[in-house]
């Protein structure tokens, strides 16, 4: 059980995440198909959903990895719309410390929608997971939810969820435009489109980690200075 110091800690860092959240959403150019939003609580099918816009989150800042299998390395511009320009890859991973994102695509009810859009982020694209539904050798999105995905999001698994895309150009595809920059376009009826962009990992911002520092001794010398009148 937290004691009134630990529940103050708590809620100081609480909005310390928020505002990481926000700072790192808002260095983000998206076209207006593209929805920036805090981490859902649930993107399984039917719990998430938009007819108009594909959602953006950020799912982890930096967490290192060890030979995570991912579907494309970020090499300069590329067009992905068919599933023969994963095959000619082989096998790929990755090693290091990265940040994730996930965009989400769930219309509502059943009904069939098709949209595009373009994101930029502030630091390169590395590496895409798209877990393509033609394929079955490895489902990438499901077997990188643990090192990547957000804390507190419940995430749909396995084939039946269609969670991936399948690529094809009058269907879904990907663009990676240079090295920051994507273009996707997710067609989706009875289940969901996703797909995973890990990029450089989200430097440390010095700035809010002031910022909540500060707050959480204002906030302790307020409490103090409360106590000291009660007890004059």
């Amino acid at each position: 059980m937290f004691g009134k110091g630990s529940s103050l800690k708590a809620g100081v860092l609480g909005t310390f995440a928020v505002l990481v959240w926000a700072a790192d959403a808002n260095a983000l150019n998206v076209t207006p198909t593209i929805m920036p939003v805090a981490p859902p609580t649930d993107v399984t099918e039917g719990m998430t959903e938009s007819n108009t816009a594909i959602k953006l989150f950020l799912e982890t800042a930096s967490t290192t990895v060890e030979g995570v299998v991912v579907d494309i390395l970020a090499a300069g511009p590329q067009v992905f719309d068919d599933s023969s320009d994963l095959a000619s890859l082989g096998s790929l991973t990755i090693t290091g410390t990265f940040a994730s994102y996930m965009l989400h695509l769930d219309s509502v009810g059943t009904a069939s929608r098709t949209l595009m859009g373009t994101v930029e982020f502030d630091r390169n694209i590395v590496a895409i997971l798209l877990q393509d539904v033609t394929r079955t050798a490895v489902l990438t999105l499901d077997d990188s939810d643990d090192d990547f995905g957000a804390l507190g999001t419940t995430y749909p698994t396995g084939m039946a969820s269609k969670r991936g895309l399948e690529l094809d150009f009058n269907d879904d595809f990907i663009q990676i435009l240079d090295s920051k920059t994507l273009k996707v376009q997710f067609s989706v009826s009875k289940a969901v489109d996703q797909i995973r962009v890990i990029t450089q990992p989200v430097p440390e911002p010095s700035a809010l980690l002031t910022f909540a520092a500060s707050g959480l001794i204002v906030a302790t010398a307020a409490r103090r200075k409360s106590m000291a009148a009660l007890l004059s």
